[in-house]
């Protein structure tokens, strides 16, 4: 590799250096959020405390019932009733509409949004008319950068 070009790269390689120890010290950051967030919940439980102030901020601690229901037995119970209770669940709604796919193509049309993916692929499997297109889309470029890891190596 020529010395200009070896030289051109040196303060890419300097910026890409300091982006992972960086990020290393957000990922040690974040660690150590977690476990002073849960200390001080736990002590401020022990306190009896339900806020704290000190300097600008408050620490305030929020108590909030988790329920989880027993749907099987609620279905059994409830019939046809069960859906006055219920919302709906994104994975579980594919799922069960993959089963039937005239009704998942039909719900799909009224509630999807065009997939660039699934736009190629219709086109390339000749399902659609490539000219159905024309003027139906505006493309933007995006620009971003990804910091790709590889184990065991130095930050």
């Amino acid at each position: 590799m020529p010395s200009s070009r070896r030289n051109s790269r040196r303060p890419i390689d300097a910026l890409l250096a300091k982006l992972i120890r960086v990020e290393d010290e957000l990922i040690r950051l974040d660690e150590e959020k977690k476990r002073l967030r849960q200390e001080l919940m736990s002590a401020m439980e022990t306190m009896g405390l339900k806020a704290r102030q000190l300097g600008g901020a408050t620490a305030v601690l929020r108590s909030r019932i988790a329920v989880d229901y027993d749907d099987a037995l609620l279905r059994e119970r409830l019939g046809m009733k069960y859906a006055w209770i219920v919302e709906p669940v994104a994975r579980q709604v594919k799922s069960v509409l993959l089963a039937d796919p005239e009704r998942y193509a039909e719900l799909l049309c009224k509630t999807g949004k065009p997939s660039r993916k699934q736009v190629q692929l219709a086109i390339e499997n000749a399902k659609v008319d490539p000219g159905a297109f024309q003027g139906a889309f505006t493309k933007t470029s995006i620009t971003s950068m990804a910091l790709r890891r590889h184990a065991g190596a130095p930050a």
